[in-house]
């Protein structure tokens, strides 16, 4: 198949997801290129898109040009252009979709192939002009609702268009699924295809740090960094020689200092920026116990089933998380790892202390949790799948 991958940043770090899809549809012989709002620009990469020989266009910032100027009058005059006539886009937005419109247009037009597909992750307004320029030029186009863009102070008339404009829905989570159907209403199909968890068959060397506690993630609301902070808190008056690592950057990462300062625990934590795979790697192998306490963040944003508790599976690391969202899918209470309730740092804290205490138990959710990811959620299963679903969009 000859497949356009698009998304808004690419090749960006914290959404290896994306790229291992791509690496594994690669390896059984499909052809893809890329087609990214902007690049990121990030000092540390994922070392496979060196090795991937993998085309990537980028469309930059949008420029006053005769065509996007052209496009954005259109935008007014023509209701169905784009369908903006039904969304709450304001000029600047008309603006930057025009531009956006032009810019993969042009790309289209420079393939050497006709695609038979286009495929992208995440939606939200800016999505618009792709699904305008595929049915220009004939080509089924599919969208994958990730969190961003679906929880968070949502563009509803926009995802409402888009939703029952594309070909096909592929929804990372069964709650994912269920919420569109109960706040969109979609005519169109979807399917559910899991985001697979990192690229490569990590091997854990049991080098395990008995007292080490590891989250990775952005510092975002949703992540529930204070919470956390507070359970650990409340760890160390039992542990005081826990160790816990950060691995994560993001806007509320001076709140989260302030109150690591404000808990008097500046010793016990290490926060990390970015990072390599292969440290990466080692962090996940290291930790005794995986902590992200996930909750809905006030403007509704919220993780599904946030692919670092794959990964730390796979490295055999126990996880403690929350019953947000689609986490209960990926893990089973007591069986494959613990969940507690959201925003409470009492019960976080409680099930930390019982996998420092109880490391024959901390062993068997360990294993349950690397063998669950293993038999169900490799990137190999996941594109089985997509494969599958890819082939009915076209053959439709």
């Amino acid at each position: 198949m000859n497949i356009v991958y698009s998304a808004f940043r690419f090749p960006k770090l914290s959404e290896s997801f994306i790229l291992n899809e791509i690496y594994e549809l690669k390896s059984r012989g499909h052809n893809v290129v890329v087609f990214a709002h902007t690049d990121p620009m990030e000092e540390t990469t994922h070392k496979e898109i060196d090795n991937l020989n993998l085309p990537v266009y980028h469309a930059g910032p949008p420029q006053l040009t005769y065509q996007c100027a052209k496009n954005v009058l259109q935008s007014f005059s023509n209701p169905s252009f784009y369908r903006f006539g039904e969304s709450s886009l304001n000029v600047p937005s008309k603006f930057f979709n025009a531009h956006l419109l032009s810019e993969f247009e042009n790309f289209l037009t420079k393939l050497e192939f006709h695609p038979d597909l286009i495929h992208a992750h995440f939606t939200n307004v800016r999505r618009l002009p792709l699904v305008y320029v595929a049915r220009k030029h004939e080509i089924p186009i599919s969208v994958v609702p990730h969190a961003f863009g679906l929880f968070a102070d949502p563009d509803y008339d926009a995802l409402e268009i888009l939703f029952n404009s594309v070909n096909h829905i592929i929804s990372p989570t069964e709650y994912n699924k269920r919420y569109i159907e109960e706040h969109y209403l979609p005519d169109t199909s979807i399917n559910v295809v899991p985001a697979v968890s990192q690229l490569g068959n990590r091997e854990p060397t049991g080098g395990t740090v008995p007292n080490r506690v590891l989250t990775v993630g952005r510092f975002a609301e949703k992540k529930g960094y204070s919470y956390s902070i507070e359970a650990i808190a409340k760890v160390v008056e039992e542990y005081p020689d826990v160790e816990y690592h950060i691995v994560g950057e993001g806007n509320i990462e001076p709140k989260i200092r302030s109150l690591i300062r404000e808990y008097g625990i500046e010793k016990n934590i290490e926060i990390l920026q970015q990072i390599s795979d292969d440290q990466l790697s080692k962090e996940y192998d290291e930790a005794a116990i995986f902590l992200l306490p996930c909750i809905i963040a006030e403007n509704g944003d919220r993780d599904a089933a946030p692919v670092v508790l794959k990964e730390a599976m796979t490295m055999n690391t126990a996880c403690v998380s929350t019953t947000v969202s689609a986490v209960p899918e990926l893990i089973t209470d007591g069986e494959t790892g613990l969940l507690t309730p959201p925003r409470d740092p009492g019960a976080t804290a409680d099930a930390v202390k019982t996998l420092l205490k109880d490391t024959e138990y901390r062993d068997e959710l360990a294993t349950a949790g690397r063998e669950h990811v293993r038999e169900n959620l490799t990137p190999e299963k996941a594109v089985d799948k997509l494969e599958r679903v890819f082939k009915e969009i076209i053959t439709r």
